[in-house]
């Protein structure tokens, strides 16, 4: 995925706004499939230090959350182990360790959103309600389990790697 910060990377008829609200509107429409269901994932190569703040946004609105994690405790152990070991760039700071952890590993989830309403002052009030879930079909979980984690973190991490959540040797 390639962010483009660089107002001479657009074509002249459109600007960076334009460029931040297509992120974001794209995934209001409906899909080929007429469903408002989107996969997302991104290519674990991504390079994260030069994510738009924008993307916060993005993120709160169509990515993960933690808690779809314990659901499957091989991939949570494995962004645990990340949580506590990765030493994010300067750059990267400003983004949750979660976030960072969906772009290193490739894990990917759907987001979908269906119309409701909520009842204001006694009248009806359309409104859109997104979920999340995870997508068992993509068999991606191996790539973000603990074991490829620690082996990620000791190819690019410079400080030792600690395990906070040993195996007990009674257990």
């Amino acid at each position: 995925m390639h962010f483009r910060t660089n107002p001479q990377d657009f074509n002249t008829s459109y600007t960076y706004w334009d460029y931040q609200q297509a992120w974001f509107n794209s995934f209001l429409l409906q899909n080929q499939n007429h469903s408002y269901f989107w996969l997302f994932y991104f290519h674990n190569t991504m390079n994260t230090t030069n994510l738009p703040l924008w993307f916060l946004q993005w993120w709160d609105y169509y990515g993960c959350h933690v808690d779809y994690l314990k659901e499957h405790p091989l991939v949570e152990n494995g962004y645990l182990q990340f949580k506590n070991n990765f030493q994010p760039t300067p750059s990267e700071r400003k983004f949750s360790s979660f976030l960072i952890f969906y772009t290193k590993f490739f894990v990917p989830w759907v987001c979908s959103w269906f119309y409701d309403y909520n009842l204001q002052n006694g009248h009806p009030v359309l409104v859109r309600k997104f979920k999340i879930k995870w997508w068992d079909s993509f068999a991606a979980e191996s790539k973000s389990f603990k074991l490829a984690v620690t082996e990620w973190l000791q190819k690019h991490q410079t400080a030792p790697i600690i395990d906070h959540h040993p195996k007990s040797i009674l257990a």
